[in-house]
């Protein structure tokens, strides 16, 4: 079966005098100057017992994944990617064995450990990377097309990608027959005011992948004369036709190559584009009842993981604090009878405006409440005198003439007409008399007084409430 590898042909005499570099590289020297250039505007003036700690310091919280993520390289160094084309498990190799043989096959010396190059295999794609600090060496790299790694050889593909926080758009069905080279070079004149480091076709597919080094993609970018729509670049789940299996692509699989149908992976040819299909679909990625990177699967892109969100502070109600029974009377009366209005603002209930018709019911009501206080008062006075005078004229004899002395007494004695003598017990009598008849007028007066007040009263209440 054949396989399409991403690229350009180079000349062998291109090769040999050294001349020649492939966009990824230039974009990286060009983004490993700029690196310098702002390390050496912010780097302090520090003595040797100060300098900073070459150790990264990581302030972020973890991550919660099912696999841990790789360390970064050094940012400041050139990266070199290497795709085996030939079926060998990567995982399975000693790494040391696998960076003595990248030194053998591009003739170069190993480094001292502090400033050596370093390697690194992915776990799941069946790829490494190389992290070179020379311009030369990267170049060195760059030639290799073979390895041999403990006695077993392979053909092996090495490039220069974009700098990790470079941007990548797509130009859809804007390919015509055009070399990657001849694309980039289009892509860089005909746009002068962006940074293009990368142009080069989809595979197969009539689209156009675009690499800028800009902070915001473009909505619109100039190619062959022509404005056309770049429209961002979504990372796909890497899914084999070899193994039917996702994490890695069809030209790296460690797996022996198989002849495999790619829309329902059995064991037989695919058939022909243009020709009526003879097989049910089957997705690789979500197991569905499409075709591989079809629209109608969901799962075809890359899923971003999504951090959870610590709650709000102030979004768990307070602690129920215990309500007393007449709380609970009075919220279970306000529901009987139906849904009480909002409480006024504090401004109107701290201090309510006067009521002329409440100022005057105050002030009738404490008219009548000193009427009521001079009443009692005499009433009291009252009471004193006639006691007083019951226990004065109890204790005297009688002044007037009795029955027994008219014959002695002679008519001069005895002016005036008679009446009957007042015993103790009349005297008493008419002082309890004299008291029920006060307390009865006390008690009216009173209850006329609390007739007259509960309006003014009602009222208000009704006012502050409002």
């Amino acid at each position: 079966m054949e396989y399409i590898v991403e690229g350009q042909d180079v000349s062998p005499e291109e090769l040999s005098d050294e001349s020649w570099q492939s966009p990824g590289l230039r974009a990286q020297e060009q983004r490993r100057a700029a690196l310098r250039l702002a390390t050496a505007a912010t780097k302090p003036t520090t003595t040797p017992a100060s300098l900073p700690s070459s150790k990264r310091v990581n302030t972020s919280p973890p991550q919660h994944r099912r696999r841990a993520p790789l360390p970064r390289l050094p940012a400041d160094t050139i990266h070199i990617v290497g795709r085996p084309k030939s079926p060998v498990e990567l995982t399975k190799l000693q790494p040391w064995h696998l960076y003595t043989a990248l030194l053998q096959a591009a003739f170069l010396q190993d480094l001292p450990p502090a400033s050596r190059d370093t390697v690194r295999i992915h776990p799941v794609n069946n790829t490494f990377t190389l992290s070179v600090a020379d311009s030369a060496r990267a170049q060195a790299y760059l030639r290799i097309t073979s390895l041999t790694v403990s006695g077993n050889t392979f053909t092996v593909h090495l490039y220069a990608p974009p700098p990790d926080d470079a941007l990548r758009g797509i130009l859809y069905h804007a390919f015509d027959d055009f070399t990657d080279q001849a694309i980039l070079e289009d892509l860089q004149a005909s746009n002068p005011t962006l940074s293009v480091v990368g142009g080069r076709r989809m595979g197969k597919a009539p689209h156009i992948l675009v690499t800028l080094m800009e902070p915001k993609l473009p909505r619109w970018i100039f190619y062959h004369g022509v404005q056309l729509r770049l429209l961002p670049f979504r990372n796909k789940v890497e899914a084999c036709y070899n193994c039917c299996s996702t994490g890695h692509r069809t030209d790296v699989c460690p797996k022996p190559r198989q002849e495999r149908c790619h829309r329902c992976g059995a064991a037989h040819p695919t058939p022909p584009e243009g020709s009526p299909p003879t097989c049910n679909p089957r997705c690789i990625v979500c197991n569905g009842n499409h075709s591989t990177y079809s629209s109608n699967c969901k799962h075809r892109y890359v899923q971003r993981p999504q951090r959870q969100k610590a709650p709000a502070p102030d979004t768990h109600p307070p602690p129920q604090q215990p309500v007393p029974p007449a709380a609970v009377v009075r919220s279970s009366q306000q529901a009987a009878s139906g849904p009480s209005p909002a409480p006024p603002p504090k401004s109107v209930t701290a201090s309510p405006p006067p009521v002329p018709a409440v100022t005057a019911q105050s002030a009738q009501i404490a008219a009548q409440k000193t009427q009521i206080d001079s009443l009692q008062a005499k009433l009291q006075a009252l009471e004193e005198k006639l006691e007083s005078a019951i226990t004065v004229k109890s204790s005297l004899p009688s002044t007037i003439c009795s029955s027994s002395d008219m014959d002695v007494q002679t008519p001069e004695g005895c002016t005036g007409k008679r009446r009957r003598p007042n015993t103790p017990l009349e005297s008493l009598h008419f002082s309890e008399e004299v008291q029920v008849s006060i307390k009865t007028a006390l008690v009216d007066l009173e209850e006329r007084l609390i007739a007259a007040s509960t309006p003014s009263t009602s009222f208000s209440l009704h006012s502050t409430k409002l």
